[in-house]
């Protein structure tokens, strides 16, 4: 047993309890289409993993519309269930609505994952 699963499991709890079923997708890069040029790599393919997150609006304190803007939300979401972590050029999918991941704020004591908290931006 590891020294943080109890906090993972609550970070899970909470955010099962107060989130909702989201798309995490990242783009993995396929090998290039011509094997004479394999420097060139070929179209960005989409990975989506389901899974729980729960939105939230920054305060108005931290809105300086450089690093955070208005209408930018935070994400947070358990590490437990995906199968690779959130990437920087990645999006999550919120029923029709696309958001970007602006950044990925890992919390991780001992190198273990718990959660993440992305900064996110229509």
């Amino acid at each position: 047993m590891a020294r943080f699963d109890s906090v993972i499991a609550l970070a899970k709890k909470l955010i099962k309890k107060n989130g909702q079923l989201v798309t995490l997708r990242g783009f993995a890069v396929s090998p290039g289409t011509n094997p004479d040029q394999p420097w060139r790599p070929g179209e960005p393919a989409p990975a989506d993993q389901p899974i729980e997150a729960v939105f939230l609006d920054y305060e108005q304190k931290y809105i300086d519309g450089e690093t955070v803007r208005m209408g930018d939300q935070r994400v947070f979401m358990p590490a437990e269930g995906l199968t690779s972590p959130p990437e920087q050029n990645g999006q999550v999918l919120r029923g029709a609505e696309v958001w970007k991941i602006i950044t990925i704020k890992p919390l991780n004591p001992n190198g273990q994952a718990i959660m993440y908290e992305l900064q996110v931006r229509q």
